[in-house]
C-alpha cells in the first residue's frame, strides 16, 4: 500500500494489482490483507486495476486444490463482488488461459504473455481515450 499511497494524486497514474497467488487464494487474507485497505485509499489518482486469477495451466498437479479451476473461479467471484460499487476496475484473463499449456502448471509462455499484455495495453488505451 506504500506503492498506492505515493501514486496518490499523481495524474494519469495506475496501481495495477493482483495478488491472489502470493496469498494461496486465501480470499479471507486477500480481503483483509489488500481489498479492505485498497477500497479505504479513495482517490481520483492513480485509477486502480485489479487482475483477477488467471486458470491454472493444464500441467498444475491436481493435488493442490486451492489452484485447480473451482477455487480460483470462487476467488475472482469473491473479489467481484467485494469489489462491486468501487471504482476499482477488474482484467480478467481467466477465460484467455484457460485450457491453455503452461511449462509448470502456473506460468506462461511468451504467445499467451503477449496476448495478455496486449489485452492490457487495449484496456488502458480505452481508458485513456475516454
Amino acid at each position: 500500500m506504500k506503492l498506492l499511497k505515493a501514486l496518490q494524486g499523481r495524474n494519469d497514474s495506475w496501481f495495477i494489482v493482483g495478488v491472489g497467488s502470493h496469498y494461496f487464494f486465501n480470499f479471507e487474507q486477500v480481503r483483509n490483507n489488500i481489498l479492505t485497505p485498497l477500497l479505504k485509499e479513495t482517490s481520483p489518482w492513480p485509477r486502480v486495476l485489479w487482475m483477477a486469477a488467471q486458470a491454472p495451466g493444464t500441467l498444475k498437479t491436481p493435488l493442490e486444490k486451492r489452484q485447480q479451476t473451482p477455487a480460483l473461479l470462487s476467488f475472482n467471484e469473491k473479489v467481484k463482488v467485494t469489489l462491486a460499487g468501487s471504482d476499482v476496475a477488474i482484467l480478467n484473463y481467466f477465460q484467455l488461459t484457460n485450457g491453455t499449456v503452461s511449462y509448470d502448471g502456473t506460468h506462461y509462455g511468451k504467445g499467451v504473455n503477449d496476448a495478455k499484455l496486449q489485452v492490457l495495453l487495449n484496456y488502458l488505451q480505452g481508458q485513456i481515450i475516454k
